[in-house]
């Protein structure tokens, strides 16, 4: 669940069998990991030069700050064009990419989840004026609900 949305995940597993004793026996298997899975394994060598990154509390490496905006759009489509014009700034002000869910019972609503090189440029690109003009231009129809996100940890079950 995320921001109140479930999203689902999926990997791909292979399981290995081999005849030992002449029964099957379990052999190490390959998964290859959904990138929601390996926020702490991405890491920037330029960026871990310059020092802007954190080691979470387990150790596993780096965590990214990211930007959590939750936002009801008129029409996504025209939403989703406003957004995109704004992928160059995005980049420039530090932004790694990200994931954009819809709420599948509402396609109005959005999720959009921003990873960032540094916490203090998404802070900054948040308040932009450029931002707030994208997204009145955009046809959002309420107050966006913005969290900035440190600190994340990797949990499986």
């Amino acid at each position: 669940m995320l921001a109140g949305l479930y999203i689902s995940l999926v990997h791909r597993v292979t399981n290995s069998y081999r005849r030992e004793l002449g029964a099957g026996k379990h052999v190490p298997h390959h998964r290859d990991p959904s990138p929601a899975t390996q926020i702490c394994a991405r890491t920037s060598a330029d960026s871990a030069r310059k020092g802007q990154f954190e080691l979470n509390r387990k150790g596993c490496g780096r965590t990214m700050p990211y930007l959590l905006i939750r936002q009801n759009v008129a029409d996504y489509e025209q939403w989703k064009s406003a957004f995109d014009s704004l992928s160059v700034t995005r980049q420039a002000n530090g932004s790694r990419g990200g994931q954009l869910f819809r709420n599948a019972s509402d396609p109005n609503e959005l999720v959009i989840l921003l990873e960032w090189d540094v916490l203090e440029k998404a802070r900054l690109f948040a308040q932009s004026e450029e931002l707030r003009e994208v997204m009145q231009r955009a046809g959002v129809v309420d107050h966006s609900a913005i969290s900035f996100l440190k600190d994340g940890e990797q949990v499986s079950w």
